[in-house]
C-alpha cells in the first residue's frame, strides 16, 4: 500500500505532467545533480527532481548528503517540491534545509589553567594561529560548504548586491596627506587593485607652515615607500597585510 508521501508526490506529479513537456532534463544530468540519491528514488520522484532542475531549483540538491543519509527529509522535500510545482503552494526552504547535515567538531578535553583559575575547552583545538592545521583548515572547509548550500537560493542575490556594491566603491582613491618632517605622506589604491601604495612626495621649498588647504605638490616626484600589491605578487602570498 502506497504512504502519504508517495499518494502525494503521485498527485502532483500527475498534475505536473503537461507543465513539465518543452522543459525536460535529461537523465544524465539529473544523475550527475543527485549522485548516489538517483538509484533509491522512484521514477515518480526522479520526475520531480528532473522538473526541479529544468526550472532552475537545482539548488535544491546542492550538498545532498550520500545515499542512505537523512533520505526520510529528501523525501519530505521531493513531496513539499512536488505540490509546490503544480501550483498548491507550499515552501520548499524548510523541507531543502532539514536534508543538510551542518558539520559538528570534535570534542578534545584540554585543560586551560590562568590565575589558579581552571577551566576546561573542548574546543581549544580549533585556535590555529598559523593557519596551518590540516584538522582545523578540513573543518573550515566544511562549515563554508554547508554555509554555501545553505545560502544557495539566494545566490543570485549575492552577486547582484556584490556588484551594487563594488560599483559604489571609489577603486582609485587618494587619502588625506600627513606632513612631517619636509615630506607629505599619504596612501592611494588604484582600479583593480587589492591592497595600497604607501607614497611620499617632498614639500617644495619656501612653503609655508601646515595648513588646512596643505598638499602634496604634483610638480614634486612620487616616492614610493611601499607598494602591498607588489609585494604580494613577488612574494607569492595568498594574502598580504602591513
Amino acid at each position: 500500500m502506497p504512504n502519504r508521501q508517495q499518494t502525494a508526490i503521485g498527485t502532483a506529479v500527475g498534475a505536473l505532467a503537461g507543465f513539465m513537456l518543452g522543459r525536460a532534463t535529461s537523465n544524465l544530468q539529473t544523475k550527475r545533480i543527485l549522485g548516489s540519491n538517483y538509484k533509491w528514488m522512484s521514477s515518480q520522484e526522479r520526475r520531480v527532481a528532473r522538473s526541479l532542475i529544468s526550472h532552475g531549483h537545482d539548488h535544491v540538491f546542492k550538498a545532498w548528503p550520500k545515499a542512505g543519509v537523512n533520505d526520510d527529509a529528501k523525501r519530505r522535500l521531493l513531496t513539499a517540491a512536488a505540490t509546490y510545482l503544480s501550483g498548491a503552494g507550499g515552501s520548499l526552504e524548510a523541507e531543502r534545509l532539514s536534508v543538510l547535515s551542518p558539520p559538528v567538531p570534535d570534542k578534545q578535553s584540554k585543560l586551560l589553567q590562568t590565575h589558579d583559575d581552571s577551566r576546561e575547552d573542548s574546543y581549544y583545538w580549533l585556535r590555529d594561529d598559523e593557519r596551518k592545521s590540516p584538522a582545523v583548515l578540513s573543518y573550515l572547509k566544511a562549515e563554508n560548504e554547508y554555509t554555501a548550500a545553505a545560502m544557495a537560493d539566494t545566490k543570485q542575490l549575492q552577486d547582484e548586491l556584490y556588484k551594487e556594491m563594488r560599483a559604489r566603491i571609489q577603486e582609485a582613491d587618494t587619502s588625506v596627506a600627513a606632513r612631517y618632517h619636509g615630506y607629505h605622506y599619504y596612501t592611494r589604491t588604484e582600479e583593480g587593485q587589492q591592497y595600497a601604495v604607501h607614497c611620499r612626495r617632498a614639500v617644495p621649498q619656501g612653503s609655508g607652515p601646515p595648513g588646512e588647504s596643505d598638499e602634496p605638490s604634483p610638480d614634486q616626484p612620487e616616492e614610493v615607500l611601499l607598494d602591498e600589491n607588489r609585494r604580494k605578487t613577488e612574494g607569492k602570498h595568498s594574502f598580504y597585510m602591513v
